[in-house]
């Protein structure tokens, strides 16, 4: 029948009484389903083998125990109450113990029995003995050793046990007392092996403590001290007069750094360092606890922070002493270090932005305020442009944007690079050279040195930058007015040029990346920029400007007729300009055409010869005018 029904089952039986014709119906009760509360012992070898007892209730003659999925043997049902059996064999690990009646109910108890692997062995311990005060390092030797497994030395827990295998561990003794003490290693499963006076206390030197450095320290505490002595051993405390010391640690048999705890001022109290096993060693009057001075609050580190809180700040100033506290404000704040020279604590929140005052008060109820020490503020913010900035892919584009919250020091991340320059037009405005990143929409993130940032997706669009490849001609004359071509890369229509600064003049496009313009008039080496879209291009030396004035351009024979330009100037400068070029003024002629008409000059000649020339030429003869010269 299923175990499961575990229900009141009713059997009708019928009953004919022969002769008198009734029918009589009875009831019959089912057995209750067991229960399982117990198995002792609980655990035991994988071979199986181990006499145990399984206690509950409801356990019926006939009924059967399984371990694990595997049946017990030499079963015996004691009483309703209680069963014996023999475990079978087994893997590790915990099982689930099964009792099922011949009725088919059962019961179960999870993990009710545990196979254990072998159990550890203890062989020997080395070194043997040590100090009563512990802190000894040995070496146990024996088998079966595994994670978790610890030891006892005279009852009492080593530290730091290492295993280093199967066979060997390490660990350090506590402290005992003088005389032979076991050791028992025991395994996680529980099972332990004991090594009967394995190891023997021997009783040690009592701790002797010979100087302290420094010798004072402020009342408030805080000091760092090093206590110098013999037979100081790890685990060792340290007292001023009757109040212990803070981190206490033991930096080897002779030396020992503590801080000190807080004072009477003026007081001399004596110093003494107890041992585990507790003898002690004490320097009498060995420390003086002194009034430094007054409690200084100089500056703070940041200077600011969110209005949530949480900001870590540190105060530096002077005097400060363990247990000082402060306040921000009306609010306490979580003091996490104390120094004599700072304090680090954790800014409280606030419900609104605006400075506040730091106060520091000292256990013996000196303070200090630094008035409006610590600035609560509102992150930034950044406001999208109406029309989204250009940046150049080579970086160093200046671009400006707006927000609110922005403070000195704000740094301002383009992509994932920092850009530079960056410059504050009160909280509203902030101006910074690009840095240089790839083409496309990129994020700008500020951030002010307290942490809040804010960031705008999309606040840049990097662009190629145009580029200029070649000028022809790249020279012409300081008046202005030549034609160059300009080709390059990104040129497009709307690209506008400057020569020298001034800006050219039917700036035009005749095809992709060739720009034609004229430039105006200039001096010198003169840069070319051409920009599109508010990206430039330049070419320091992109045009010489060349100078004609006082000079002939054109070949001039030196004998016969030849045709000059004049680069403008004086008659006379004409004259030595025609000299210069091979041509003395005894054999020169020249004439312009004015009007259809000649004009002439002829050096050397009456006034009356050459009066319609110096009449027209009277201080200078234009650039650019053509001469017919005659030499000869």
């Amino acid at each position: 029948m299923d175990g499961r029904l575990g229900h009141l089952l009713r059997a009708a039986v019928l009953f004919v009484a022969l002769g008198v014709g009734t029918v009589t119906l009875r009831t019959v009760e089912a057995a209750p389903a067991p229960t399982v509360t117990a198995v002792s012992p609980s655990g035991g070898p994988l071979a199986g083998g181990t006499a145990i007892t399984v206690t509950g209730t409801g356990f019926t003659a006939g009924a059967t125990v399984d371990l694990g999925g595997a049946l017990a043997t030499s079963v015996v049902v004691v009483s309703a109450t209680s069963i014996t059996a023999v475990t079978p064999a087994h893997a590790s690990g915990a099982v689930v113990v099964t009792v099922t009646n011949t009725d088919g109910q059962g019961a179960t108890i999870s993990g009710g029995f545990t196979y254990l692997g072998p159990p550890p062995t203890l062989t020997a311990v080395a070194p043997t003995g040590g100090p009563t005060a512990g802190a000894t390092t040995i070496t146990l030797t024996g088998s079966e050793f595994g994670s978790g497994t610890t030891v006892t030395v005279g009852g009492v827990a080593a530290t730091n046990v290492s295993v280093t295998s199967s066979s060997t561990l390490t660990a350090v003794t506590p402290a005992g007392v003088a005389g032979a003490a076991s050791v028992v290693v025991a395994k996680a499963d529980g099972q332990t092996a004991t090594l009967a006076g394995g190891y023997t206390y021997v009783q040690s030197a009592p701790p002797a403590v010979t100087a302290i450095s420094p010798s004072t320290g402020t009342h408030g505490g805080g000091t760092v001290v090093t206590l110098t002595g013999t037979g100081f051993v790890s685990g060792a405390t340290v007292k001023f007069g009757t109040v212990a010391a803070s981190n206490a640690v033991v930096i080897s048999g002779t030396s020992i750094t503590a801080v000190a705890p807080a004072g009477t001022v003026n007081a001399l109290v004596n110093v003494a360092v107890t041992n585990a096993d507790s003898q002690a060693g004490t320097l009498a009057n060995g420390y003086r606890f002194v009034d430094t001075g007054p409690l200084t609050v100089l500056s703070t580190t940041p200077t600011a922070g969110p209005l949530e809180g949480g900001q870590a700040v540190t105060i530096v100033g002077t005097n400060f002493n363990a247990g000082a506290t402060v306040k921000v404000g009306d609010a306490t704040a979580s003091v996490s270090l104390v120094t004599p020279t700072a304090i680090t604590f954790v800014a409280p929140a606030k419900a609104a932005a605006g400075k506040a005052s730091l106060v520091v008060t000292n256990t013996d109820g000196k303070s200090a305020t630094l008035k409006d020490g610590y600035t609560y503020q509102k992150g930034p913010t950044l406001t999208a442009a109406t029309v989204v900035p250009r940046a150049s892919t080579a970086g160093g584009t200046s671009i400006s944007l707006s927000g609110t919250g922005f403070v000195d020091g704000m740094a301002v991340i383009v992509g994932t690079s920092a850009a530079t320059g960056v410059t504050l037009a009160g909280g509203t405005k902030v101006t910074f050279n690009a840095p240089a990143q790839p083409t496309g929409l990129t994020p700008i993130t500020v951030r002010n040195t307290d942490n809040q940032m804010a960031t705008l997706g999309g606040a840049v669009l990097y662009v190629a930058p145009p580029m200029i490849l070649a000028i022809t001609p790249n020279s012409g004359d300081e008046a202005g007015g030549a034609e160059v071509s300009i080709i390059g890369e990104g040129l497009v229509s709307g690209t506008t040029v400057t020569v020298g600064g001034k800006p050219a003049t039917g700036v035009s496009l005749p095809e992709p990346n060739r720009l034609l313009a004229k430039v105006p008039a200039g001096t010198g080496v003169a840069e070319v920029v051409v920009t599109v879209d508010g990206l430039s291009a330049s070419k320091s030396d992109g045009f010489i400007y060349t100078s004609t004035k006082g000079k002939l351009t054109g070949s001039l024979a030196t004998k016969g007729v030849s045709l000059a330009l004049w680069g403008g100037g004086t008659t006379q400068a004409l004259v030595t300009s025609t000299a210069v070029a091979g041509c003395p003024a005894t054999a020169l002629g020249m004439w312009v055409i004015d009007a259809g008409r000649f004009i002439g000059y002829i050096a050397g000649a009456p006034a009356i010869v050459n009066a319609d020339w110096d009449k027209k030429f009277a201080t200078t003869i234009p650039a650019s005018t053509p001469i017919i010269i005659r030499c000869g």
